[in-house]
């Protein structure tokens, strides 16, 4: 394990170009864990900047391991708040967590003290336009306009990474908020002893005007959920950040949020290893030959039971199963990572639903958008 006293030793190594040498370097600076950023924090003069992010880079391997092992234990937790606060902890600790030693709920308690606010309306004005939070129109989806450390600290988000600020704070006050699943721009709903309001958090914190409220509430009328979960609220993070590095082709980061995605609906306990295909890989089945690319998958056999039955091989439940865009068909097959392959053939897969699930094909796999999978499983 390095010490303090190393610490500065290891940051001149920063710059040297040997592979093996930032290894080791990544290895030492992962071995201080948590206690890193405050390290960093103490120097003289402190870390900043490009070192931070280098810094960042290099211990990821160790972040990851970290967050993997978090991720289901905040599961646990029953009320809306604590499930919410605790997942959006773990990704930004993920993300960021050799930049800052603030946590989402330090945060969270920081903005609330003080507050003059005597209700929800005037609590978003103060926080959105006195406090400056705002809206990251200029980046719009970078991944880290998700991490509720990052947003807090540069005054920039998006709408739910923002919303979500505003929902979790109101909470700890004492108001009724709650989120609202409207397609496309997530928004806020307050309810006061004046009726219920919509807040747009992406734009200063603003209540819509009546007439545009009233047509949002008669959308949502009948909806079967129009007060999402935070299971439902995290989900929609994870694929914010999926489609986020989407865009920058950072397929590591997208494959390990799919994964994440698909751990909030597990039932089981969570998994040690993560699939072994991810969505946008390009599969072969071992025993009918055909091609595809995968579209999904499941962590178990989510299917019907009479297609197993029926399925000649039946592999073996307890594993992860896949939802494969067939080369050359308009067919959906779904198979168990055990009958699959990776496809030895790099070319691009003809298929109908190929240009709604993925943005483009690139470095021999396709680059999976954010859109959900809604086709079901056999």
């Amino acid at each position: 394990m390095a010490s303090r006293e190393q610490l500065p030793h290891l940051l001149q190594l920063l710059d040297d170009d040997s592979p093996v040498v930032q290894q080791e370097v990544g290895r030492a600076l992962q071995s201080l864990g948590p206690e890193l950023a405050r390290e960093l924090d103490s120097l003289e003069p402190p870390a900043e900047g490009a070192m931070r992010e280098k810094i960042q880079r290099l211990v990821e391997p160790g972040a990851r391991a970290q967050l993997l092992s978090a991720w289901p234990e905040w599961q646990s937790e029953t009320s809306f708040e604590k499930r919410l606060e605790r997942g959006l902890d773990c990704i930004a600790a993920y993300q960021t967590g050799t930049l800052y030693t603030d946590t989402v709920p330090r945060l969270l308690e920081q903005l609330t003290d003080g507050s003059k606010a005597s209700g929800p309306l005037e609590w978003a004005r103060e926080l959105f336009q006195e406090r400056g939070l705002s809206g990251n129109v200029q980046n719009y989806y970078h991944p880290r306009n998700s991490n509720l450390v990052h947003v807090i600290k540069t005054g920039l988000g998006n709408p739910i990474s923002l919303t979500c600020i505003y929902i979790l704070t109101s909470r700890k006050l004492g108001w009724q908020v709650e989120g609202c699943n409207n397609p496309g721009h997530f928004l806020a709903r307050a309810t006061t002893g004046e009726g219920t309001f919509y807040v747009d958090c992406f734009n200063a914190g603003r209540p819509l005007t009546e007439g545009v409220g009233q047509k949002l509430e008669d959308r949502l009328t009948g909806s079967t959920s129009p007060t999402p979960s935070a299971d439902s609220i995290l989900s929609r993070v994870l694929r914010n950040l999926i489609n986020g590095h989407c865009l920058l082709f950072q397929k590591s980061e997208m494959d390990l949020y799919y994964y994440l995605l698909q751990n909030l609906t597990f039932d089981g306990s969570a998994v040690s290893e993560m699939p072994s295909f991810s969505p946008g890989d390009l599969v072969q089945h071992k025993r009918y030959g055909y091609r595809g690319v995968v579209v999904e998958y499941d962590l178990e056999f989510r299917g019907e039971e009479s297609w197993y039955l029926s399925n000649r091989s039946q592999p073996d439940k307890n594993q992860p199963w896949y939802n494969v865009l067939v080369d050359g068909t308009e067919q959906v097959t779904y198979a168990a990572q055990t009958s699959l392959e990776v496809d030895p053939d790099v070319e691009r897969v003809m298929h109908p639903l190929v240009p709604v699930f993925f943005s483009s094909f690139e470095h021999g796999c396709y680059w999976r958008n954010g859109r959900a999978w809604i086709v079901q499983s056999p």
